[in-house]
């Protein structure tokens, strides 16, 4: 027979899931009313009432796909994917050097995210720079490596940016914007 505590557990636990499910319906309802994004193109809803959530130990989700199109082309880009690597770089390094990780360490993460910038098409060297990695005591092959590798990824990111057509073409005499979201500028099995 079930005690009185287990049955409270119990109704407490029932009451929780129909808030929750209350909260969720709110959320999405309000979610997709938003307008900024447009419809999503597909979704799998993991918590219609069709699906047998016992396939996924009693996990559900919701994934929504949708179009993202910035308007901008990938050149007018360059200044905010500059300042975001610029930050990314110094929140790592900041907390690397906090917890006492030695200047090699804090040098090839900080290449690291240099090479991840270069391949968006952003140049993350500022003049000095092969100055800087001398003074924490890179050797000059090493260097000069670095230095190709993110030209290398510049001249890669910029190869399949124009075959992709993500960059700002000149027609006519005019610039026309293409987006890597638009149609005629994604190619078949383009990501």
């Amino acid at each position: 027979m079930e005690s009185s505590t287990e049955r409270g557990d119990l109704e407490a636990a029932g009451r929780w899931l129909e808030e929750s499910r209350r909260w969720f319906e709110a959320g999405l309802e309000g979610f997709l009313a938003r307008t900024e994004l447009g419809p999503p193109i597909r979704c799998k809803n993991n918590y219609e009432q069709s699906f047998d959530a016992s396939l996924t130990k009693g996990y559900r989700a919701m994934l929504c796909n949708y179009v993202y199109d910035s308007q901008k082309t990938w050149g007018e880009l360059e200044s905010e994917v500059r300042a975001a690597a610029a930050e990314v770089k110094r929140l790592v390094l900041g907390v690397l050097a906090g917890m006492g990780a030695p200047e090699d360490v804090l040098a090839g993460f900080g290449a690291a995210v240099d090479a991840v910038a270069a391949e968006f098409g952003v140049d993350p060297r500022e003049p000095g720079w092969e100055g800087a990695l001398a003074g924490k005591g890179l050797p000059d092959d090493a260097i000069a490596a670095h230095g190709a590798n993110l030209d290398k990824a510049l001249r890669d990111s910029a190869a399949v940016r124009a075959s992709r057509g993500m960059c700002e073409n000149t027609v006519g005499g005019e610039s026309a914007k293409t987006s890597p979201t638009t149609p005629d500028a994604v190619g078949p099995g383009a990501i």
